[in-house]
């Protein structure tokens, strides 16, 4: 997965389809940061441009 923000090689997909019209919604989701990239059927798409992780 690349975006923006960087290249996410371990990112999981998932695309979830909805019975009730003939949309779907892709998540791209990253350990440790979230989403990624989101892309809606009607609505566009949103790719993370910039994450910073907070020390522990």
């Amino acid at each position: 997965m690349s975006v923006p923000a960087g290249r996410f090689p371990r990112s999981v997909h998932l695309r979830i389809p909805f019975l009730f019209d003939s949309a779907r919604y892709d998540y791209h989701l990253t350990r440790g940061v979230g989403y990624t990239r989101k892309a809606y059927a009607n609505l566009g798409t949103w790719e993370l441009v910039k994450y910073h992780l907070a020390p522990r």
